[in-house]
């Protein structure tokens, strides 16, 4: 059995980094007095939904969740509640590897319909949604049923929010 890192999912690595397109991000002339322009990399991030973002953050009422993430299922991150402390490239490989998590387990006899990864004091739950995956990082210590009710409700608020928007 392989053993995972919780890292290993949120930061991208050397090997990934380079293996990605090149950057399209728009540069910035910037001029000082009597000085030659300088060119000034502006990195976009994805568009995020502020209302998907808005509805992420009701998983915090439950007690030990450090955060939460939505994503569709071509692996697209619709928004995050994670903490900072994530940066944008690390988000958008766990977007990547959560669906490509899901097409695997979809070849399974019984498709995912939750899964929950754990690791030295915090666990990952991912549920599957029509729209895409909802993934959930809590510590151990968090309440489990509180935890499975909550990720459905905030999964219908998703579902709804996501309809409504037409994000997919």
């Amino acid at each position: 059995m392989a053993k995972w890192k919780l890292k290993d999912l949120f930061w991208v690595s050397s090997t990934e980094a380079e293996a990605a397109p090149v950057s399209t991000s728009p540069k910035i002339e910037v001029t000082a007095s009597s000085e030659a322009p300088l060119e000034v990399d502006v990195e976009l991030s994805a568009p995020r939904n502020p209302q998907v973002e808005k509805v992420l953050t009701m998983l915090r009422d439950v007690d030990g969740v450090v955060g939460s993430v939505a994503v569709t299922n071509a692996g697209e991150l619709l928004g995050s509640d994670l903490p900072r402390l994530f940066e944008a490239p690390g988000l958008d490989a766990l977007a990547l590897r959560l669906s490509q998590l899901r097409a695997a387990l979809l070849s399974a006899d019984a498709p995912m319909k939750t899964a929950a990864f754990r690791y030295d004091g915090h666990a990952l739950h991912i549920s599957q949604l029509d729209c895409g995956l909802l993934g959930v990082l809590a510590e151990l210590r968090t309440h489990e049923p509180a935890l499975d009710m909550a990720a459905r409700l905030v999964g219908q608020r998703l579902e709804a929010t996501v309809g409504r928007t037409s994000v997919f």
